[in-house]
């Protein structure tokens, strides 16, 4: 188990992605079971606000940098190519996944993803990837890179299957405001500020889609994992990592911190992105030709100095 794990953990991608990215929310097809169900309006509605910190994020850096602050992450218009796909799946198509290793490019060992609320399945990236053709999975998953050469998300519709009293999502029609959350010190060191579900709420015991799906996004724009949530160090991370292993559930590091608790972009993550696109919307590089000039002029400058002091004794 340790080789996945560690691969999971450190999930991340070489610096230098590039915007926009385009994203699209895909619904069944008449008369297949795939995707499993439709999108919401107001499911629509908090993924694209979630969507919408990153691209906030984006476009500040960019204009910092003296770059355009334009839209980096748009939703695809009719007819246009979609970069990254959103949809609903049940926890049969969680069911079966299986390790590959990363060095040896050789898949390792099955594993049940039936309980996690959320993945993202990024091209050239991660370890996991569903089993194809296993008779056990109803029909074929995983990624057309042909028509979504980014990579998918897919949320369960069953999010902790297993757990009879679990209630499920709780999706936010008012994602810009935090109503259903208090603010309440953490039981980390150093404590932070965490906005915590209220007590017999809406989002009492249920996980925050506008937090997941921001989270998953945060992969598909090449970030891995920061801190692990509930540990020591925690500072209430988007990307942060699941919890430890007594909270582990169906043999994956579940991000149970997403259970009751809500979190915005911290300056962590926004360190995290920045990192990544520096190459693309970080500050500009003088060209070769002004540098030339620079170092010329700077030593026909001291020559002339030296002149002048040489001419004064």
């Amino acid at each position: 188990m340790a080789t996945w794990r560690t691969d999971l953990q450190r999930w991340s991608w070489a610096e230098g992605d590039t915007a926009p990215i385009r994203y699209c929310f895909v619904d069944p097809p008449t008369g297949g079971d795939h995707p499993r169900r439709a999108w919401s309006a107001a499911e629509k509605g908090a993924a694209r606000h979630a969507i919408g910190e990153w691209n906030e994020a984006l476009k500040a850096f960019a204009r910092r940098n003296g770059r355009t602050g334009t839209d980096r992450v748009t939703e695809a218009a009719a007819g246009q190519r979609c970069d990254v796909t959103l949809r609903w799946e049940d926890s049969r198509f969680f069911r079966d996944y299986r390790v590959r290793d990363t060095a040896t490019g050789k898949a390792t060992h099955g594993i049940d993803l039936t309980g996690t609320p959320a993945y993202a399945d990024r091209a050239g990236g991660g370890s996991l990837e569903p089993v194809r053709g296993n008779p056990l999975t109803p029909f074929t998953p995983g990624r057309d890179t042909a028509r979504y050469p980014r990579g998918e998300i897919y949320f369960n519709t069953e999010p902790y299957a297993s757990i009879s009293d679990f209630k499920g999502w709780f999706v936010d029609p008012t994602p810009d405001r935090d109503e259903e959350f208090e603010a309440v010190e953490s039981d980390t060191l150093p404590p932070y500020r965490k906005l915590q579900a209220r007590r017999g709420g809406p989002a009492d015991d249920r996980i925050d889609f506008y937090t997941a799906a921001k989270h998953e996004f945060g992969h598909m724009l090449g970030l891995g994992h920061r801190g692990k949530a509930g540990a020591n160090g925690d500072r209430g991370q988007v990307m942060a990592s699941g919890a430890g292993a007594q909270e582990r559930r169906h043999q994956l590091p579940i991000l149970k911190w997403m259970e009751n608790e809500r979190r915005h972009l911290t300056a962590g993550d926004i360190a995290l992105l920045e990192k990544h696109y520096r190459r693309e919307l970080g500050p500009r590089r003088p060209p070769v030709w002004r540098i030339v000039l620079g170092v010329a002029a700077a030593v026909v400058l001291i020559a002339l100095l030296v002149l002048a002091v040489r001419g004064g004794n």
